[in-house]
């Protein structure tokens, strides 16, 4: 017998070096693997090695015995795995979503009153979903989790349709469309299957094995056939289909040309015109019977407030402050309130308004917000107020875009001359001092526009907030050695013709560099460095 230590051991040689059996062999003596390596360098009759991968095993043996064939390698785990939960713990929280689900269920029946609820389909079908929900829930439990099929996981999309208002729109829409598109789609049907079968007879199978390239690749049988007509209808990799056909003979392009005029360039246009004008005509619809809604609200409310006056002849009523007094209660943003409360206040010599009036002081709600700006800052001196005019024109954000533009195809030049190098063959020195002047441009930008602005004007305009973090942020970042994060916030600034830059102090010449701190302890007043002193006179004395 074998010692358990001769008997495990780890091959640092491949597999392929390794003698398979003759299959003439008389018995297990013919068998002369290579001499494995073993972990345990000490053990008798064994060769040491180390093998790099350490989940393929094999047996030692000494080099006086018969050797059996080693057992095969077990296949390495790819990637972390995944642990397994005890049972429980994932239905706990489905558990407490169906919870949260019925008692959702609970109030709208209750509100809604159960007349209403048998008439609306999408709450019977929520009670459906959350029953076989839960039942499948009971079982699941009941078996410990070792159950084959989970349906209640095919019905979680369902709840996302019904709690969205949206999703049900759209949804309907779909359904009024389907009875539009149903005889264009028929008519596509019909092209894909006649198509189908004139190019089954065409690439038919010949006794000549050049000329059935086609046949093998794309026409081999209806649902082939049927496939790479559809992937040519679709135009996605419909070269690959057209290709073998027309390289055997020029004239099977009348085929493939009339497939695709008759298929994608007028049926497939035709269907597409159809669903955008069912959708198109559906969101008016929807926006017509918001607007319905809305009038009729409106008309409940006057006719409840004027009940609160006695009638004046023939024409109903209602008073001013009684509508102030309910806007005061209503919850809306405060923009709108305010408009409605400034409509109101004009009728307040008249002290009442007639229905006309009230339903034209809620047009504003129609109305969008206009953002109003701080007023510019106030500046005594004449060379001030020019310069203030002058740092708030428009063209002084086009030139700052055109100066980001540049330096986005400033970055992208490198980037493709040194695509072929590595990081240490590449030298950035030099784009590393234009991106300098960059950000000194940006930071200038930036004061300009706040002198001119001042904060609170500045801070008003979304691209001026955008603009002026990316730059303190591309000064902060400025610190850290990470190209590839630099390159990112790059990326991320030129989606908003924003600025950015990237600056790698170990890659700047003593000469150029000098002129990084001067301007940074300018910039900072010297109090605050970027890079203190001293990392600069290391790295001179290591030049």
């Amino acid at each position: 017998m074998l010692s358990p230590q001769m008997m495990s051991c780890t091959s640092n040689r491949p597999w392929s070096s390794l003698k398979t059996p003759s299959t003439t062999a008389p018995s297990t003596t013919a068998w002369t693997p290579a001499p494995c390596g073993c972990t345990d360098a000490t053990t008798p009759g064994c060769v040491s090695g180390s093998w790099p991968p350490p989940s393929r095993r094999c047996c030692c043996w000494p080099s006086w015995s018969a050797r059996p064939p080693c057992p095969g390698p077990r296949t390495p785990a790819i990637g972390r795995s995944r642990g397994t939960q005890p049972c429980g713990l994932t239905e706990s929280i489905e558990m407490f979503c169906l919870l949260v689900f019925c008692l959702d269920l609970a109030m709208k029946s209750y509100l809604i009153g159960w007349e209403e609820f048998k008439k609306c389909k999408w709450l019977i079908s929520y009670t459906v979903v959350l029953s076989v929900s839960i039942i499948d829930w009971v079982l699941s439990i009941s078996m410990l989790c070792h159950e084959n099929l989970r349906v209640r996981r095919l019905f979680r999309p369902f709840f996302l349709l019904q709690n969205s208002s949206l999703m049900k729109k759209t949804l309907k829409c779909i359904k009024r469309t389907l009875p539009e598109i149903a005889s264009v789609i028929l008519l596509l049907a019909l092209h894909l299957c006649l198509f189908t079968m004139i190019g089954m007879l065409l690439f038919a199978k010949t006794d000549d094995q050049q000329k059935n390239e086609e046949w093998l690749l794309h026409f081999r049988d209806l649902p082939q056939s049927i496939t790479s007509l559809l992937v040519l209808l679709t135009t996605a990799n419909n070269p690959d289909v057209m290709i073998p056909a027309y390289s055997q003979n020029r004239g099977y392009s009348i085929f493939f040309i009339s497939f695709s005029v008759i298929g994608t360039y007028c049926l497939m246009n035709l269907l597409t015109a159809i669903i955008y004008n069912q959708f198109r005509g559906y969101l008016l619809m929807s926006l017509q019977t918001s607007v319905i809604r809305r009038r009729v609200g409106i008309r409940a409310a006057f006719q409840v407030l004027s009940c609160q006056r006695s009638q004046t002849g023939a024409q109903v009523l209602v008073r001013i402050d009684a509508v102030l007094k309910v806007m005061s209660r209503v919850k809306m943003k405060s923009y709108y309130r305010d408009a409605i409360n400034a409509a109101v206040q004009a009728h307040a010599d008249v002290g009442v308004m007639d229905r006309e009036q009230f339903r034209k002081v809620f047009d504003e709600l129609d109305k969008d917000r206009i953002t109003e700006h701080p007023p510019l800052p106030q500046y005594s001196s004449v060379v001030l107020q020019k310069l203030q005019l002058l740092c708030s024109h428009y063209y002084l954000t086009v030139l700052g875009n055109a100066v980001a533009l540049t330096n986005v195809m400033c970055i992208c030049t490198v980037l493709v001359l040194n695509s072929e190098k590595t990081t240490v063959e590449r030298n950035n020195s030099n784009l590393e001092i234009i991106n300098l002047c960059f950000i000194i441009y940006y930071l200038l930008e930036m004061s300009v526009k706040v002198f001119a602005f001042g904060w609170r004007g500045y801070l008003s305009y979304r691209n001026n907030i955008f603009d002026g973090v990316l730059t303190v942020l591309l000064l902060v970042l400025t610190r850290c050695r990470n190209s590839s994060l630099h390159m990112i916030l790059s990326s991320l600034a030129a989606s908003g013709s924003a600025p950015f830059v990237f600056v790698n102090y170990q890659s700047i010449p003593p000469k150029n560099l000098v002129l990084v701190f001067i301007w940074e302890g300018g910039s900072k007043g010297g109090d605050n460095l970027l890079f203190s002193p001293s990392s600069y006179c290391s790295y001179f004395e290591a030049q």
